[in-house]
C-alpha cells in the first residue's frame, strides 16, 4: 500500500488493455484519508474481473460491463458494503449521476439474464446487481472456492 499524498482528491487514472483491441482509462477519485493500493494488483483485479464478466456471459460491448468490474474492483480494494456508494464513486469519476450506472449495470445483467442466473446458481428472481457485484468481488479476490 502506498499512502497518497495529502489532497483532498486525487485523480488516478489506469491505462489498461481491455478485453477487444481498444484501451481504456478507468478513473478513480480517492479521498485523501484512503490508501492506493499499487497499479499493478488494481490491474490485475480489472483483468480478472473481465475475464470472469465475459464467462459468465455480460455483454462486453455495454457500459454497464465495465460498471460492474468497476465496483467489484472497488470493493475488494476499499470494502465497501453499500452499493449506492460504489455508484457514486463510479459516477463521479465519470461524470454521470448514479441512476445511469445503476441504469446500466440492470440492463447489462438483464440482456443474458437465464445464462449469468445458470452459470450463478441462482434463480431468475434472484439476479440483483449488488449480489453479482459481490460474488464478482469474492471471485477475483481468490475467496470464490467456499462460495460456489
Amino acid at each position: 500500500l502506498v499512502p497518497l499524498p495529502s489532497l483532498h482528491r486525487a485523480l488516478a487514472f489506469l491505462i489498461l488493455p481491455g478485453l477487444s483491441k481498444n484501451y481504456f482509462c478507468v478513473p478513480f477519485y480517492i479521498e485523501e484519508e484512503i490508501m492506493i493500493v499499487k497499479s499493478n494488483e488494481t490491474k490485475l483485479l480489472f483483468y480478472k474481473a473481465e475475464l470472469t464478466l465475459k464467462l459468465w456471459g455480460v455483454p462486453v460491448h455495454l457500459d454497464g460491463f465495465s460498471f460492474i468490474a468497476e465496483a467489484a474492483v472497488l470493493k475488494c480494494l476499499f470494502n465497501y458494503r453499500k452499493s449506492n456508494i460504489l455508484y457514486s464513486r463510479i459516477a463521479s469519476s465519470r461524470g454521470i449521476t448514479s441512476k445511469t450506472v445503476s441504469n446500466s449495470i440492470a440492463y447489462a445483467l438483464g440482456k443474458n439474464r437465464e445464462h449469468i442466473c445458470s452459470v450463478l446458481r441462482l434463480g431468475l428472481n434472484n439476479l440483483y446487481a449488488s449480489r453479482v457485484i459481490s460474488l464478482l468481488a469474492l471471485q477475483i479476490s481468490g475467496d470464490m472456492d467456499t462460495v460456489l
